[in-house]
This record gives structure tokens, sequence and C-alpha cells, in this order.
């Protein structure tokens, strides 16, 4: 059953938000009400932690789908979640002269229970006259990683990371591990 409110009306009940996902948890109290994840978690200004056994705080697995829905692309860039798998995907095409280069890289946030984005891609596309190549990348011959946060104070801190540290930084890897590709391989 879903309980559909407005946010002004919630606003005004902040105190019994927090007291019903201390008491049925965070997942729980998103499935009643019908907000977002991430709605929720900025109404209650929880802290996200991102490896947590408790229902009450909410981990950042849980919002990285709606994190990509906010905005799906960087750049020249898509950025792809995987629910089955829980990895985020990024597709980026990078003019070169007369060639177009697609390169397809993995970069999910915390991937494997670390607290750092491994950007490892999977493999290129190099289109010449509407003619497409395909290049694998082997597998850890080229990754970069970078350390994320262990532990935000609320969803808000949680969006800025994503938006102003993990994209960009993302984004500055694969161009360079494109161009070492390049340099190597092509």
């Amino acid at each position: 059953m879903k309980i559909l409110v407005t946010e002004s009306q919630l606003k005004g009940h902040t105190d019994k938000l927090k007291e019903l996902i201390n008491r049925l948890g965070f997942e729980e109290v998103v499935k009643m009400t019908g907000l977002s994840k991430l709605k929720l978690a900025q109404l209650v200004s929880t802290p996200i932690d991102v490896y947590s056994a408790e229902d009450d705080i909410p981990n950042f697995d849980f919002f990285l789908d709606e994190l990509v829905k906010n905005n799906e692309n960087y750049k020249n860039c898509e950025l792809v979640y995987d629910y089955s798998t829980s990895n985020l995907d990024w597709i980026c095409d990078f003019e070169d002269g007369n060639n177009i280069n697609v390169m397809f890289t993995r970069a999910t946030p915390y991937y494997d229970a670390l607290y750092e984005t491994s950007v490892e891609p999977n493999y290129v596309i190099v289109y010449t006259d509407g003619e497409g190549n395909e290049y694998d990348i082997p597998s850890g011959d080229y990754i970069e990683s970078f350390e994320n946060p262990n532990y935000f104070r609320n969803a808000d801190e949680m969006i800025d990371w994503f938006e102003s540290v993990y994209k960009p930084k993302t984004y500055n890897y694969i161009k360079t591990l494109l161009d070492r590709f390049k340099k190597e391989q092509l």
C-alpha cells in the first residue's frame, strides 16, 4: 500500500518519518510513502553509509540508480546503470580527426566492497568513414582508480560528490586511458 502525500505536508512530518525509518527501515518507508529514495533521504537529512547493516541507515548503492537517472549524461558520455549486476558503465564518443572512438568503460563507485572507483575500459570501437572496428581491452591492462568517501553526512553531500567529484574524475581517467590505448595498441 502506498500513501500519497505532498512535499509541503511532509516537511511538517520529518520527525514522524524519522520514527518510521527507525522502526521499519529506510527501504520500507520509501515503499510506503511513494517518495523517491533520494527525496526521502533529503527530507529527513539521513546520513548515508557505504556499507551499513542497519535498516535505518541507507547504503550508497541503494541510491546509485537514482543518481544516474538524475543526469544520465556527462559531456560526451552516457551513463548506463545495469540493475541486474549493479554496475555503472560509461559509453563515451571522442572525435579524433577522421575517426570517432567509442569507449565502453565500467566505473562503478564502491564496486567489490572497496572504498574506491576503478575505471576500467572493456572495449573501443573506432569508426573511420562509417566503418567500425572493435578492439577488446584485456582486463586489468588499462585501469585507473581513485578513492571514495566512506560516509556522507546527508543526501545532498552524496549528490554533490557524485556530480562534482565522481563524474569529472571518471571522465578524465577515461580520456587518459583511451589516449594510452591508442598510443600502445592502434
